[in-house]
């Protein structure tokens, strides 16, 4: 009997030595956040992707490691950025002004993802107004060489209601003769939202449209 007691003592005085260690301290999530903004810059897709998914999570605390990005000599990182900043939607609001820079970038997919991140961003008050510099780059994408340019430009403006009247003249054109049926439709719709969202304003019954993001037009790329 004795000796089962010292076993069983032993045996416990093991286990306690091996009891698991302390939980490691959590990561500084501003160095998270570098870590994984750098990871943008990866040739890897698959690492982009899971940095981008990554810097989702982390929500505000990521914009400000993206922006830079938007200007990166790496189109696919340029892209990623953006992609990434539309996830965030009105949590990225920081950028916006970056974002209207990048409806200027040279590659097609970086200036089509910026106009649908603006377009997001600007749909949740208060964080409405885009301003007319941004209204009148995005409508000046509706002249773009590349369909799937105008398209989001054109989906973008109509989440902006009354506040893109300017955009109407262009849109009817759009809406009308674009070669591609994808851009004509949704430049009917936005058409249609800023028409009812002047209505509204000029009755008085609100300043401003708010369209339900929920009701978007399905992307087409």
């Amino acid at each position: 009997m004795r000796h089962s007691i010292l076993a069983l003592l032993a045996l416990t005085l093991a286990l306690g030595s091996c009891a698991a260690p302390e939980p490691a301290p959590t990561a500084d999530p501003e160095s998270t956040a570098a870590a994984w903004a750098a990871q943008l810059s990866s040739s890897d897709p698959a690492t982009r992707d899971q940095a981008m998914a990554n810097l989702a999570g982390l929500g505000e605390a990521a914009v400000p490691y993206l922006i830079p990005l938007l200007q990166s000599e790496s189109a696919p990182t340029r892209f990623a950025a953006a992609a990434t900043l539309t996830q965030l939607q009105a949590e990225a609001v920081a950028a916006v002004p970056a974002l209207v820079e990048a409806l200027g970038d040279p590659q097609w997919r970086v200036r089509a993802q910026a106009a649908d991140a603006l377009g997001l961003m600007t749909s949740f008050p208060p964080h409405r107004h885009l301003g007319a510099p941004g209204i009148t780059r995005l409508t000046a994408l509706l002249d773009d060489e590349t369909w799937q340019v105008r398209y989001h430009a054109a989906l973008a403006l109509g989440k902006m209601g009354a506040d893109a009247i300017e955009a109407m003249e262009p849109l009817n054109t759009v809406r009308r003769y674009d070669l591609n049926a994808n851009v004509r439709t949704v430049a009917q719709d936005s058409f249609d939202a800023i028409v009812a969202a002047r209505r509204l304003a000029e009755r008085g019954h609100i300043s401003t449209y708010y369209p339900d993001p929920s009701e978007d037009a399905v992307h087409r790329r």
